[in-house]
């Protein structure tokens, strides 16, 4: 798994709706695109929390951290 992948399939599977016909390319917006990232079920990260000592989000969770506030934790 990798952030920039799940939205470049999320990307994809909206590309092939609108190749289908299923999906008309104006109705892609960010709620559509969100809905088809991995873990779209779950509600919106308020909070993440990083052990390890690292400050860093290594590619995780993209689309689903972008509103969220972070913890760093020394260790």
């Amino acid at each position: 798994y990798g952030g920039r992948w799940d939205i470049a399939e999320a990307a994809r599977r909206l590309a092939e709706q609108v190749e289908r016909g299923e999906l008309k390319a104006a109705d892609i917006d960010e709620s559509r695109l969100g809905a088809e990232v991995c873990l779209s079920e779950l509600p919106e990260v308020d909070l993440c929390i990083r052990t390890s000592g690292e400050q860093r989000i290594s590619n995780f969770l993209i689309w689903q951290l972008a509103y969220a506030e972070f913890y760093f934790s020394p260790v």
